[in-house]
């Protein structure tokens, strides 16, 4: 369902990008964006009604979690866009960030770009961490439930990826950044209990910092640093805390058990 809603507006952009259609419905981006979230809003109005959207929606106020991990979420952005930036500065690339004029001429744009990305993040979130992986983790451990949804994950961004002219070698290596994205992702839903709120805001912050400090990943250089970083940190959480850190999870298929659980797994 997530990817007819994505098709449904991806080509009709595609159309009319091509010179087809001349004239399409404003917004109609941030429903492809929001597909996986409207899929899992729908699938769960029809087996549960308005207690099944209820539950979909309650992994957004899921904000009861460790002090620790609301650290981690707030800080786990900006430290890599730094890295990213760094890596790119190593390879002797010339650009220059400039958040602080950035923010600056913004202005009060600047609040409503965070909350458009908040927002779109959980169109994503919703559907992807708050549904999908606690399936997965159903049936499988955190790192092959992480790999699967990579993926998933990879594939619904092609359509985006090739709008945005990304190509040549940046098409793949963005694909591949995926797969090290979801195993983080999993490791903080983990930790948090099984909080959508924390990979909504992990995903909007990483979208934001990634804009302040750091170069759009389009370019070849740009998006082979941005897939090390994305691929070495997931590495770096596979080895600290193994391949089965949310073994424990594996029993909970339902989203409202998981949020309910409020335990760290990691480690286990």
């Amino acid at each position: 369902m997530t990817f007819l809603i994505a098709a449904g507006v991806y080509l009709p952009l595609l159309a009319s990008d091509l010179g087809w259609i001349t004239r399409l419905p404003p917004g109609l981006q941030v429903v492809g964006i929001s597909s996986p979230a409207i899929a899992t809003l729908v699938v769960h109005l029809y087996e549960n009604g308005i207690e099944g959207v209820r539950s979909v929606l309650g992994g957004l106020a899921a904000w009861r979690f460790d002090r620790v991990w609301w650290g981690v979420t707030l800080a786990l952005p900006p430290a890599f866009a730094a890295a990213y930036a760094g890596a790119y500065i190593a390879l002797e690339r010339d650009f220059s960030p400039e958040p602080i004029r950035t923010v600056s001429e913004a202005g009060g744009a600047f609040v409503l770009l965070i909350l458009l990305l908040v927002v779109l993040s959980a169109g994503e979130e919703i559907g992807w961490r708050g549904h999908l992986l606690p399936l997965l983790q159903a049936r499988l451990s955190a790192l092959p439930a992480s790999l699967v949804l990579g993926a998933v994950w990879a594939v619904w961004h092609v359509p985006a990826f090739y709008g945005a002219g990304i190509g040549g070698w940046a098409f793949p290596l963005r694909l591949v950044s995926f797969f090290g994205a979801a195993v983080v992702f999993t490791w903080l839903f983990s930790n948090t209990g099984g909080s959508v709120l924390a990979v909504t805001l992990l995903h909007a912050g990483t979208s934001l910092w990634g804009r302040l400090l750091a170069p759009m990943p389009s370019a070849q250089p740009a998006a082979a640093v941005f897939t090390a970083v994305n691929v070495l940190l997931a590495v770096a959480l596979i080895v600290s805390f193994g391949g089965r850190h949310s073994q424990d999870r594996r029993r909970l298929s339902g989203r409202s058990a998981s949020r309910d659980s409020g335990r760290c797994t990691a480690g286990r």
